[in-house]
């Protein structure tokens, strides 16, 4: 647990902030999406870090699917709001 007011407090809350402007801008976030799904290739097969790095020594990252999330649902989606 990041200490109150310590450096892992600061980062989180900075994530935070940054993953809540994303999500208020659905443009930002569409792009995001395009970019990740063109850079399939050089996404990591296990994750770094002293933290989490020896845990992925013995497990694989999920693979990633084909297509983003939202390419899937306007193909698939049946029915439900446009």
């Amino acid at each position: 647990v990041a200490e109150q007011g310590g450096p892992g407090h600061r980062l989180e809350k900075t994530a935070i902030k940054a993953s809540t402007w994303v999500l208020n801008h659905p443009d930002v976030l569409a792009a995001g999406e395009r970019l990740a799904s063109k850079t399939r290739a050089l996404h990591p097969k296990k994750l770094p870090g002293p933290g989490i790095g020896p845990w992925t020594e013995s497990r694989d990252l999920p693979k990633m699917p084909d297509a983003p999330f939202r390419d899937w649902w306007k193909k698939n989606r049946t029915g439900g709001r446009p």
